[in-house]
């Protein structure tokens, strides 16, 4: 949604510049600038949906291991690092 209100945006934008070859007054110019960044903004939000739609896809369809190789593994623990500014820490989990 954010990708198509911001693609509008710099097409009204674009209209509005009235700028062939070059733009005729910095009004114009000013529009021609918020017109294009609008659409890198709207080209950019795009992309990032449609990565993360074919990401919940991929986890969403890719088989998933099945009951039997889960208790068959055995125990076993893992231990995560968590970083932040102003933070550093750990995490430990396992299955037994």
């Amino acid at each position: 949604m954010t990708s198509l209100v911001f693609g509008l945006q710099a097409k009204d934008k674009l209209d509005r510049a009235d700028c062939g070859s070059s733009c005729p007054d910095s009004r114009s110019k000013r529009l021609n600038d918020d017109a294009r960044t609008a659409g890198n903004v709207s080209t950019t939000t795009f992309v990032m949906g449609a990565a993360g739609l074919a990401g919940g896809a991929l986890l969403f369809f890719w088989p998933r291991s099945s009951q039997q190789e889960t208790k068959s593994s055995g125990p076993s623990a893992r231990l995560t690092p968590a970083l932040s500014p102003g933070f550093a820490g750990a995490s430990l989990g396992g299955t037994w």
